[in-house]
């Protein structure tokens, strides 16, 4: 039974990280046009400016709420059904409209104030520009708020696809707005870019419709299950406000390290989300409300197997992909991005970011994960204290490292702390759960790492032999080099790991399998 629930998991894993990776291919591509419209000019950090503060401002909250729903939804439901698991949805998409529409009229008020926080180093005219460009981009919360919830619905429903597919309209509206940008300006941009959330907010909101929900106005304050929430949430919010406290660090020490060090920052951190925006996202929203029915079932056997599934499925994917981002980070960047404005200087700057971004990027994925388990737990004071020691000792290292390696320093921070983060929450792990067995996931990681290793050393070899031959600098030259290098350490490294009996791998191949002869 167990054996059959992992293989349907892998199975719906691999469709959301399939749609997950056309979303955030599209999502490429509107960064690739921004770098190529606007490379690292002041119009782009005052976008990157505009765009970070609404989201920064709220998403400690909406992230608490969103991610206390699940395992508070699935509670109900186990123990009163679908009926009052509805009403509770209800509330809290109340709770959220409140407080949204309060934030954005007092971000609205204040804008000035919050950029002249997080953007110190801007000159006189970017700061005007990033003050006039985040009034507009303000809206942008309310509607954050609600895909969040009715997302967060549709998940705990084991409903992922449109969650995950939600977000390929609200890129083909930015993407279209980036190619009229000679008439219509980056001013359209962030226009487009309010309206492609209120499009994310409509298709999710007739989908949860149709699975049963109604709105009413009810918030329903004294209710049992909206107290037990909002203790889980103080814990959630004060660990992503910490959080987002390091991203307003980051961007305040990268505005003092040269004109174009945020755009920089961004899009490196950009190629860097793309692995954990397609990876850990897409197993974290199909693991989260599986481990969270577990824990309410009390099912023991099977959170535990689903917990070191999801992690040993990190450590497979990731784990290539990161030493591939490190090794290629500079060609990576000049076939994405250096096009138009985005000159051979603004490649090797945002080379160098992803470089050291990648060291920390199998850590940051296999946190999100563990969050995520401990948060089914309902436990949410170990990732808060964990996340607050972790995100205190990122930020004391920006501020030396940035001194002597300048916007590098930050991403190695960055990179260092996921490292610590992980650890500490592996620890805590340790004593939380009764008889949890790390070996099999050291195993694992071990066999991953010998895969990985020889891959890394042909993916560089075949590389540099093909640079010898492909000497033209063009997109055509630079995607045969990186798909030849890339296919052949791949397929090697698929080979490894076919030997070396990985137990994911071997559920995937049956799985795939199984599909295939089906469909013949």
């Amino acid at each position: 039974m167990i054996q059959q629930k992992s293989s349907s998991m892998i199975s719906t894993t691999i469709l959301v990280i399939i749609i997950a990776f056309v979303s955030r291919l599209l999502g490429f591509l509107r960064e690739v046009l921004i770098g190529n419209y606007f490379g690292t000019s002041k119009e782009a950090d005052a976008y990157f400016i505009a765009l970070t503060i609404p989201t920064i401002l709220f998403t400690s909250v909406v992230t608490a709420i969103g991610t206390s729903y699940i395992p508070i939804y699935s509670e109900i439901n186990e123990k009163k059904g679908n009926k009052h698991g509805l009403m509770f949805t209800n509330r809290v998409i109340n709770i959220v409209l409140i407080l949204s529409i309060v934030l954005t009229l007092v971000g609205s008020f204040f804008t000035d104030v919050f950029v002249s926080l997080i953007a110190i180093g801007f000159d006189e005219s970017t700061y005007k520009l990033a003050v006039s460009f985040t009034r507009l981009s303000f809206p942008m919360i309310v509607f954050i708020g609600l895909t969040t919830v009715y997302s967060a619905f549709l998940n705990a429903n084991k409903q992922f696809i449109i969650p995950s597919a939600v977000v390929i309209p609200n890129n083909i509206i930015i993407i279209f707005s980036l190619v009229a940008s000679p008439i219509f300006g980056i001013e359209g941009v962030i226009a487009a870019s309010v309206i492609g959330m209120v499009c994310q907010s409509i298709i999710l909101y007739k989908s949860i419709k149709s699975r049963g929900y109604f709105y009413n106005f009810s918030i329903g304050i004294r209710d049992e299950y909206i107290k037990k929430m909002g203790k889980l949430i103080l814990p959630i919010f004060i660990g992503s406000t910490v959080q987002q406290l390091n991203t307003f660090v980051d961007r305040m020490l990268a505005s003092g390290a040269g004109a174009g060090s945020i755009a920089a920052l961004n899009y490196g951190q950009k190629v860097n989300g793309f692995i954990v925006g397609i990876i850990s996202l897409s197993i974290a929203s199909v693991v989260y409300p599986m481990l969270s029915d577990a824990n309410s079932s009390k099912n023991i056997d099977f959170f535990k197997k689903t917990m070191n599934s999801s992690i040993n499925s990190i450590s497979l994917l990731v784990t290539p992909l990161a030493v591939t981002t490190a090794i290629l980070s500079i060609p990576i960047v000049q076939f994405l991005f250096e096009r138009g404005v985005f000159n051979k200087e603004a490649t090797i700057v945002t080379g160098g970011v992803l470089f050291y971004l990648s060291f920390g990027m199998l850590f940051y994925n296999y946190k999100d994960i563990l969050n995520k388990v401990f948060y089914a737990l309902h436990d949410t004071k170990t990732p808060m204290i964990n996340g607050v020691i972790a995100i205190g000792i990122n930020i004391l290292l920006s501020v030396v490292l940035v001194r002597e390696m300048g916007i590098n320093g930050i991403a190695l921070a960055n990179s260092i702390s996921s490292l610590i983060s992980t650890l500490l929450l592996f620890y805590n792990l340790k004593n939380r759960i009764i008889d949890l067995e790390f070996k099999p996931i050291l195993s694992t990681f071990l066999k991953v790492l010998l895969a990985t290793g020889v891959m890394g050393i042909v993916v560089h070899m075949t590389y540099k032999f093909s640079s010898l031959y492909l000497t033209r600098d063009s997109f055509v030259a630079e995607l045969v080099k990186l798909s030849f290098s890339i296919g052949s350490g791949l397929f090697l490294y698929l080979l490894f790991i076919y030997f070396l009996k990985i137990d994911e791998f071997k559920i995937f191949s049956s799985t795939m399998k199984s599909k295939i002869y089906r469909n013949k």
